[in-house]
């Protein structure tokens, strides 16, 4: 009987249709056991494998979004200059255009508000991954995990 452990806790991974596709894992205080140290093997290594690509998949996605902040608060910065310019004009030649700029600013700071918490949700899972990634899961006998505990 063997089973999965990280730190002072068991990790526990599971599949979501095929069984050589990880769903996700899990860190808990009960064990998943094992009846073979192989098969116990393939899924740490497995688990490792998924955690690299998820790892991989939270950085490219907080790199995406915080440039498509950047680029969106650029955008309001140009959008409020072009709307500065136009309210130097009189109003019933570029009302149709600042109807417009002051929709796109809105639109663009729309944006930014929808991103902000989708990079603090994608930081948060990368803590995540790498909190289970550096406690250093290894495979180990259940009479092993007794003695340690």
């Amino acid at each position: 009987m063997y089973t999965i452990q990280t730190g002072s806790k068991f990790l526990k991974v599971e599949y979501y249709i095929r069984p050589d596709e990880v769903f996700t894992i899990k860190v808990s205080d009960t064990p998943k056991i094992y009846k073979t140290r192989a098969s116990a093997q393939t899924d740490l290594t497995r688990a490792v494998d998924w955690l690299a690509k998820k790892i991989d998949w939270a950085e490219k996605s907080i790199r995406d979004a915080e440039a498509g902040v950047v680029k969106n608060q650029k955008l309001v910065e140009r959008l409020r200059a072009k709307l500065a310019d136009l309210l130097d004009l009189p109003f019933r030649d570029v009302e149709q255009q600042v109807t417009t700029v002051r929709k796109s600013i809105a639109r663009a700071e729309s944006n930014i508000g929808y991103h902000n918490p989708s990079i603090r949700s994608f930081r948060q899972d990368l803590a995540r991954y790498n909190r289970i990634r550096t406690a250093g899961a290894a495979v180990v006998g259940l009479q092993q995990t007794v003695e340690a505990l």
